[in-house]
């Protein structure tokens, strides 16, 4: 996946729950990447996209997707995905990835 993004890319939540209200979160590549590397193999989770949208232009596009999670195939959260990327060295690159966690 790291090959994928560009250098410094910006990753934020906005983690919103009726219990603790709204709060930004901020990720670094590595803590992002270290995350998903360290799911155990027992945990099984999905993300079922049920929108995507695409905006694009010569050297910039953006991916909006709303989601579903489930884990241990039991519901978590929804929200959108929104991934920005750029055209850097004849390939697309992620540039910032933005989501939402709506948590009931």
């Amino acid at each position: 996946m790291r090959e994928m993004m560009a250098d410094k890319v910006t990753i934020n939540s906005l983690i919103i729950s009726e219990s603790n209200g709204r709060k930004v979160i901020d990720t670094t590549v590595d803590d992002f990447l270290k995350g998903i590397a360290q799911i155990p193999d027992s945990v099984s989770f999905e993300e079922r996209l049920i929108q995507i949208k695409t905006t694009n232009s010569v050297d910039i596009a953006t991916v909006s997707a709303s989601y579903e999670f489930y884990m241990n195939k039991g519901f978590t959260h929804n929200g959108t995905n929104v991934f920005t990327l750029i055209y850097i060295d004849d390939k697309w690159m992620v540039a910032g990835i933005t989501d939402t966690r709506q948590y009931p």
